[in-house]
């Protein structure tokens, strides 16, 4: 059995595959997947300097890494570029790191914490995701007050169009400033 802070490494092709929604992949030697999926779910990949939360997703029976646009950008990698990968367990409490904009809300906001709480752990990622990805820091801000509102307005429910209306409000206020 493995420590929780083992890493693997390994060398790994850039794949595309047929989806219209993720058309690159990262495929993780059975062993090591095996290894790391029987004590986690969610995991940390290095490429180089880059890090990003993932998944080792099994699919016809090969287990991978989806790999998006942005990551391949950034590493300046496209399809059949050979990368050195290191994969370890994420033992974060959420699988991704939590913005300290989505950090304050959970922390001075209690009614908001217990929606946020009961929400499934896929979902909660969705969210702290959509918090994490404008390098802006009041558009981050903007995205965590939109979403602590719509879970409080929905009663913890999610309706993403509404969502996404509510995070348009939140970035027409400010830009009104």
């Amino acid at each position: 059995m493995s420590s929780p802070t083992t890493a693997y490494k390994f060398f790994a092709r850039i794949e595309s595959m047929p989806s219209k929604v993720f058309n690159r992949h990262l495929l993780v030697p059975e062993e090591i997947a095996e290894t790391l999926l029987s004590e986690h779910d969610r995991f940390i990949c290095r490429i180089n300097a880059l890090e990003f939360p993932c998944a080792i997703l099994k699919n016809k029976g090969l287990f991978q890494v989806l790999m998006n646009k942005e990551n391949c950008d950034q590493l300046a990698a496209s399809i059949g570029d050979e990368l050195e990968i290191e994969i370890r367990p994420d033992t974060s409490k959420y699988g991704m790191p939590l913005p300290e904009e989505l950090e304050y809300f959970l922390e001075e906001d209690p009614e908001f914490e217990n929606f946020f709480e009961k929400l499934s752990p896929g979902k909660q990622r969705n969210l702290i995701y959509l918090v994490n990805k404008p390098k802006n820091k009041q558009s981050r801000l903007n995205k965590a007050l939109a979403i602590v509102s719509h879970l409080k307005e929905f009663k913890g429910a999610i309706d993403f169009k509404a969502l996404n209306e509510t995070i348009k409000f939140y970035n027409n206020k400010q830009s009104l400033k």
